[in-house]
């Protein structure tokens, strides 16, 4: 009996992702034509691809591991979290998490957490991409000479920071700054509608001001300055 499609897709998708084997696969399927070896061949060709689209996002990870430890840490992550959407970058999803729960280098963790959420600030609608990160190393530089410079060793320096991320409503790229309390104040009132007596006493005129500043930036749109003036007493 000729196998349905249905029974063709759902083999040869369990033998791209590791589920199935080529022999197993012919067992239900028949015979490949090509020969088992050369069926196969197909799982070798994603299994690369995958890897290869880890090793790229996080390259900044791979970079400042130890030696001998990153390869067996993004296949063990693969196979915890076998990619299963059509877009390459959602397969490096959880490995933020995966590094945090096997208890990694805290800068490993957070070069990992800070490519990830790059990644969402720059696939984010530009008016919901706003987002905070505090980091205890210099995640930022250390990624930039790994991806810009092609560096290929060493680990991030200790260096606290903080940065505001967010897309430029100007012209859509990423835009990142090391924010002073005023304008994480006045993100956090724009934010939630509204003044709280929790939040840093700071003059009014000079969280006005960082308004200004973030929206030259082109971080808030250029109402904000008008909104911010009604919700800060």
């Amino acid at each position: 009996m000729t196998p349905t499609l249905d029974t063709f897709l759902a083999e040869f998708g369990a033998m791209l992702d590791g589920r199935r084997t080529a022999r197993e696969v012919e067992s239900v399927l028949g015979p490949s034509p090509s020969g088992t070896a050369r069926l196969g061949l197909y799982a070798t060709l994603v299994k690369r691809q995958q890897t290869g689209a880890i090793d790229e996002f996080y390259a900044a990870v791979r970079v400042a591991a130890p030696a001998g430890y990153y390869e067996p840490l993004r296949n063990a992550y693969l196979e915890a979290y076998p990619p299963s959407h059509w877009a390459p970058a959602r397969a490096a999803e959880h490995f933020p998490v995966f590094l945090e729960a096997r208890k990694s280098s805290i800068e490993l963790v957070e070069l990992a957490d800070f490519a990830w959420t790059r990644h969402l600030v720059l696939h984010a609608e530009a008016t919901d991409a706003l987002v905070v990160r505090h980091y205890t190393h210099a995640v930022k530089r250390f990624s930039n000479e790994v991806e810009r410079d092609g560096r290929t060793r060493g680990r991030p320096e200790k260096d606290a920071e903080t940065w505001l991320m967010g897309r430029s409503l100007l012209d859509g790229n990423l835009v990142m700054v090391e924010p002073s309390v005023a304008a994480l104040v006045t993100v956090e009132v724009l934010h939630s509608g509204g003044w709280s007596d929790e939040l840093p006493a700071i003059p009014r005129g000079v969280l006005l001001k960082e308004a200004e500043r973030l929206i030259e930036l082109g971080l808030l749109p250029p109402t904000s300055r008008a909104v911010l003036e009604r919700l800060v007493p």
